[in-house]
């Protein structure tokens, strides 16, 4: 189940998804997902999801802004909160707890960059979640990942990068074991 899909070839510009709550006794797919590069200019602000496996997935989608959305996972680590995947845009002061596979940079498209700031991300109180990341940045080439301000509480892993060189300034990174 995907509650909003923007697919395949769909040319989608300029979309806008505000304000929205994402619930229910099922657990979908995904919240909000982009199937290619033809989303563009894509705004995902202010929604609440709490019923998806990887409750916003963009894979290609360009120009993007994610920001200021509550996420809360299913605490599985091969979930993210926020993938996105072979694009490039903002992820901004979203709030994800529980979201074992924090927010997932895999690939940046060529001559572009992906920024996330601000985010909270966390596992709920006196829960264990060995395998809980933070930010996880893959796979960037040449372009740059810019990460900031950012509070990131687990057990490890707050920040994984694999062929990507990140910048961040003033995040705070609070281990819990």
């Amino acid at each position: 189940v995907i509650d909003v899909w923007f697919a395949l070839n769909s040319y989608t510009d300029d979309t806008i998804h505000r304000g929205n709550t994402h619930t229910g006794p099922g657990i979908s797919s995904y919240a909000v997902y982009a199937q290619d590069q033809r989303t563009t200019g894509t705004l995902i602000e202010g929604n609440t999801i709490d019923n998806a496996e990887d409750p916003i997935y963009l894979r290609g989608a360009l120009d993007f802004e994610i920001k200021d959305n509550t996420i809360t996972g299913l605490g599985d680590p091969a979930d993210a909160g926020i993938y996105v995947r072979n694009g490039y845009g903002e992820i901004d002061g979203n709030t994800l707890v529980d979201a074992d596979g924090g927010i997932l940079v895999d690939g940046i498209r060529y001559g572009y960059d992906v920024s996330v700031t601000d985010n909270s991300i966390s596992t709920s109180s006196g829960r264990t979640a060995i395998g809980a990341v933070g930010i996880w940045a893959e796979d960037c080439g040449s372009s740059t990942f810019t990460s900031g301000g950012n509070t990131i509480t687990v057990m490890g892993n707050a920040i994984v990068a694999d062929g990507c060189d990140i910048e961040d300034t003033g995040s705070n990174l609070i281990g819990t074991g």
